[in-house]
This record gives structure tokens, sequence and C-alpha cells, in this order.
């Protein structure tokens, strides 16, 4: 689900927009994890239903942008559905990215738990293209 966003971040996100992309971040980062582990677990599967809808309202304010289109043609040709695609290529296309807009990528960081208040932005930055890369270990993505 946190390969939803985040790469239309180069240009001005709309508070709005930005407010729940950062608050579905958060829950993502809580949840992600524990719904993969406990797929029957009803409480976190409506926490991560809602920040997926929050991305779905996020979206109509800034878009998405590298990772869904390079995710396209491999699911066309690898028939790799949308969801794992842009899993896949999420770590590299944000650490590719992140240097056009690190404070709004730093923001993402902290929202996730993978860095905090008192972590530059490079720093912030360099701990979510991990974060990333661990997360998608841990869910069984394949890649890196």
């Amino acid at each position: 689900m946190l390969a939803q966003f985040g790469h239309g971040l180069g240009r001005a996100v709309p508070p709005f927009s930005g407010d729940l992309a950062q608050n579905a971040i958060r829950t993502i980062g809580r949840h992600l994890r524990r719904v993969y582990a406990a797929g029957a677990d009803i409480e976190t599967r409506e926490a991560t239903m809602l920040a997926a809808t929050q991305v779905g309202f996020a979206f109509s304010g800034f878009g998405v942008a590298l990772a869904h289109g390079m995710s396209r043609p491999i699911g066309a040709h690898f028939r790799v559905a949308p969801g794992l695609s842009n899993a896949m290529l999420f770590p590299a296309v944000t650490a590719f990215s992140a240097p056009a807009a690190e404070s709004q990528y730093g923001d993402c960081a902290r929202a996730l738990g993978a860095a905090n208040d008192s972590h530059g932005d490079v720093l912030a930055v360099h701990r979510l293209v991990e974060a990333l890369r661990s997360l998608c270990q841990d869910l069984e993505v394949p890649g890196e």
C-alpha cells in the first residue's frame, strides 16, 4: 500500500492531500506487518483499509508518478498485480526520486516511523529507503 503514493512528491502537494497521505503512512507503519502476519485481525484490517481509502483521496490532489508508470508494463508483461509490482519498485524508485524532494520524503520517513524529528532530511531519507527494503523483505515481496 505504501507503494501507492510518495513519488508525486517533487511538486507542491495540496495540504488536504498531504495530510491524508501522512496519516495513511503512519497507519501503514503501525499495521501493515501485523495485517500480513495475522490477516484475520479485524482491527488491523480495518486500519489498513482506512489507510488505503485515504491514499485514494490523496491521489486526487497530487497524483502518482514513477513507480506507477513503471509498474504497468511489468504487470502487463509478467502478469504481476499492480500492488505487488509497485512494491517491488518502491525502494529503488524512492532512492532515485528522493534527492528531488528530500524534505517531503523526510516527512514520509518520520510518518512511517523510520526516522524521528532529530534526524535531518538526508538521514531520514536513507532510513526510509532502508525501512522500505526491510518492509518488502518482511512481506516477501520479490526483488532486491
